[in-house]
């Protein structure tokens, strides 16, 4: 479930470089780079991320490549 101040990266959008956010995000594109976040990552069944991510929470049901680190937890979905 979405909360009101997620912000989604659509399925045609492609992202490079450093982003950083108080928000939530919902990851349906590509990023490549670097993620630091202070709120839930999510990377949608079609998402593509190659970065390094700092997160407060991370989902994970597409694909990323990098280092994860999360304070509270990482989910796997398949």
């Amino acid at each position: 479930m979405l909360s009101r101040s997620t912000t989604v990266v659509g399925p045609s959008i492609r992202i490079q470089g450093t982003v950083t956010s108080a928000e939530e995000i919902l990851i349906e594109g590509e990023l490549s780079g670097k993620l630091e976040l202070d709120q839930r990552l999510t990377v949608a069944a079609k998402g593509k991320v190659e970065a390094d991510i700092k997160a407060k929470e991370v989902i994970i049901a597409g694909s990323v490549k990098g280092n994860v680190d999360a304070v509270e937890r990482i989910t796997l979905r398949a």
